[in-house]
């Protein structure tokens, strides 16, 4: 069956989001400074380009924050229907550790800072309160419903 090219402009986009982990298995956030969701909480990461999703989760993370992970796994797959304003996404998230670089600012992020899972702000962007929510409750991987 051929989808009608309109439709076919309503697929989702995909991005590549990260847990990384400090040594008291706290989870970094990044505070946006640009829309949507400007002065929120998310998780590091975006778009993936031309490239494989896990590249795309270390250059995001590096041109956010400045430093350089080490994926441990992958952690699961979600979608944002209905939580971005710039329409639906499919999120691959992956579990990682910092191995380089310190945390710095850019125009995208205003402030880093890990948290423990009982010191989570509420001020959270997108769909990463669902993400985060998981992972604490199942950080083996993303639970099946």
């Amino acid at each position: 069956m051929e989808i009608p090219f309109e439709l076919e402009k309503k697929y989702p986009t995909c991005s590549a989001d990260v847990i990384i982990l400090n040594e008291l298995d706290e989870i970094l956030l990044t505070k946006r400074g640009v829309e949507p969701y400007k002065g929120f909480w998310i998780l590091p990461g975006g778009h993936i380009k031309e490239e494989q999703p896990i590249e795309a989760a270390k250059r995001e993370v590096y041109e956010e924050i400045g430093v350089e992970i080490h994926i441990d796994k992958l952690y699961g797959v979600y979608t944002s229907t209905g939580k971005d304003p710039r329409g639906a996404r499919v999120t691959v998230i992956y579990v990682a550790h910092i191995i380089a670089g310190s945390l710095q600012e850019t125009i995208e992020v205003i402030e880093s800072k890990f948290f423990s899972k009982d010191n989570i702000p509420i001020d959270i962007g997108f769909h990463h309160a669902n993400i985060i929510r998981d992972f604490f409750e199942h950080s083996e991987g993303q639970p099946i419903l």
